[in-house]
């Protein structure tokens, strides 16, 4: 199964977090493979690196390495990373999720609540996610403007390790 990694950090207080997140992308582990997910037909394709590229509606060409040109359900088209192409893995559902990382408690409690409510979510649905549900996880407890970084990190890195 597909694993996308990220790390991201916020320079003002020091907080670290590096996300990882499984998916179910079936057809990865083939090469060149079809998937369908959600009604939505995917194209999954493994780069030169080994790692799987997927988006909505794809063509792929095999050549030494994998060469996509993509155009997810959303609209939004792949990126090329290295020889490699990739785009948001939407059609996909979330398997597991982990974090590791350093700071303050209201990073690190938030990384470990998202992780967690992630599990098991589409990633189109997981994308979705905003901010202000993720603060509104602290109830009546408001949380300072400036410390309201470190409660948005986890899911800015989990969002930069979805979208490739």
């Amino acid at each position: 199964m597909p694993e996308h990694t990220a790390t991201g950090d916020n320079p003002l207080c020091g907080d670290t977090v590096t996300v990882t997140v499984v998916t179910d992308a079936p057809g990865a582990e083939a090469g060149i493979g079809t998937a369908v997910a959600g009604g939505v037909a995917n194209v999954v394709a493994v780069c030169a690196d080994g790692k799987g590229a997927e988006a909505g509606i794809s063509t792929a060409v095999a050549g030494g390495g994998a060469v996509m040109a993509a155009l997810g359900a959303d609209g939004k088209g792949a990126s090329a990373k290295g020889g490699c192409v990739t785009a948001p893995v939407t059609g996909a559902r979330i398997v597991d999720a982990s974090w590791s990382g350093y700071g303050c408690e209201l990073c690190l409690g938030t990384a470990d609540r998202l992780m967690e409510e992630v599990k098991g979510r589409m990633v189109a649905e997981v994308l979705e996610l905003t901010g202000e549900e993720m603060l509104g996880w602290y109830g009546e407890q408001r949380i300072g403007r400036m410390r309201q970084d470190c409660v948005l990190l986890p899911l800015k890195v989990l969002r930069k390790a979805l979208e490739g």
